[in-house]
């Protein structure tokens, strides 16, 4: 009698875990994004703590012919400098009969969360079938103010036939206006009384080791802050991951999830700081005028700069996923009291820009009407925590700027 009764048990319990453990072979083969975006990493470390050096006019720069693995909450990737210090092919400054391309950006630049063969860059060198030569300068954390002073430095010596300056539209102009970004001191800009820039904080004050973790290569154990069970449970099982990404769209299980810590990224609780509204107001006003002014001369003088070398100048603005998703952006207006106001709306400073590029007759690619057609079908465009994008996002970039390269 008890034969029977737990042959059919044992038989059940057999079939349920091989179900479950063909359904985790084929979302780690066939949707390895869709596996992915929930998993957490029991350790972190800061990219600029582990791949970048001091600097005293550019506050950081690369770290030249490093190569090591990088793990952050919710990736964990393969990086490795050329000997100039930067990710990608290595082109040295000599030039060959190819058209060569420079890009210069912050992380998303860099290739936060990507492996070497992922990187933007590295898709249009290897897609163009050899055709470009593509030159990435990317450092992360830069702003636009310091990646002028790398073209100033070291880009303008690779002869460029174009330029492209990468700018998050959300923080960029922002950011241009600090002493100190990511617990390191950087350059920046003044404008003078005659209207032209003037180089401030440099040099940069040396950075104390141990003053901040992106300092140095310290790692954190985020398991301790979120729980070792999830850690373990959301880091070895893509079918989890996938089933817990699933439900966390029903907001009611969204509030259920993050109360009890099983959900803390920002692609489901994106608030920012109190005054990060701001930054999407579709005019600029008082409290935003220094932060604009001082970007768009540094973008002149870029512009100016570049085609004194002879270089096609592009500005590429990178979009935000609070920008591409709708159900973000409802939360965050929401939590800002600004929904249904019109003054607010998450296109204002890619707009802004576009106007202000229009006037000055400079060069510019919008990747955001892309990112959102493409995030109507794919959610996962962007990592859930550190908000760079996977590997989805690279491939996007990669074509509409060869497809804008055909079409010239």
């Amino acid at each position: 009698m008890k034969r029977k009764i737990l042959y059919p048990i044992l038989l059940l319990t057999v079939s349920i875990c091989f179900s479950l453990i063909l359904l985790e072979i084929i979302i780690r083969l066939f949707f390895p994004l869709h596996g992915k975006i929930l998993q957490v990493n029991k350790y972190m470390e800061s990219e600029r703590g582990k791949f970048a050096r001091y600097d005293p006019v550019l506050g950081w720069d690369g770290l030249e012919g490093v190569e090591d693995d990088f793990e952050w909450v919710d990736c964990r990737h393969h990086v490795r400098h050329n000997k100039y210090g930067y990710r990608g092919a290595t082109h040295g400054p000599e030039r060959t009969a190819r058209k060569r391309l420079l890009f210069l950006g912050d992380s998303f630049t860099w290739g936060f969360g990507v492996e070497e063969g992922e990187l933007f860059t590295s898709l249009m060198e290897s897609e163009s079938g050899g055709e470009i030569e593509v030159v990435n300068m990317g450092v992360s954390g830069y702003s636009t103010d310091q990646e002028l002073l790398l073209w100033e430095r070291k880009g303008r010596l690779w002869k460029p036939d174009e330029v492209f300056v990468m700018v998050v539209t959300t923080h960029d102009h922002i950011d241009s206006l600090k002493e100190v970004n990511y617990g390191r001191g950087k350059p920046h800009f003044l404008i003078g009384a005659d209207g032209s820039l003037h180089l401030s904080n440099v040099p940069v004050p040396v950075p104390v080791k141990g003053d901040d973790w992106d300092i140095g290569p310290v790692k954190i154990n985020t398991a301790k802050e979120r729980g070792e069970w999830l850690h373990r449970l959301t880091s070895h099982s893509a079918f989890v991951s996938l089933l817990v990404s699933a439900a966390a769209r029903n907001d009611s299980f969204r509030a259920y999830l993050s109360d009890r810590g099983l959900l803390t990224g920002k692609r489901h609780t994106y608030t920012g700081s109190s005054e990060t509204h701001l930054r999407y107001l579709s005019e600029i006003t008082e409290d935003t005028s220094d932060e604009w002014e001082t970007v768009f001369k540094i973008l002149l003088n870029f512009r100016d700069s570049a085609l004194e070398s002879g270089a096609r100048f592009t500005v590429v603005m990178v979009s935000t996923e609070l920008q591409v998703y709708p159900d973000i952006w409802k939360r965050f207006s929401e939590h800002h009291s600004i929904s249904g106001d019109d003054r607010y709306s998450p296109d204002a400073p890619n707009n802004i820009i576009k106007r202000w590029a229009a006037k000055n007759n400079i060069n510019v690619i919008d990747l955001l009407p892309l990112f959102r057609e493409a995030g109507e079908g794919n959610p996962y465009l962007f990592f859930p925590y550190n908000g760079h994008w996977t590997s989805a996002g690279p491939e996007l970039v990669a074509g509409r700027l060869l497809g804008d390269l055909e079409d010239r």
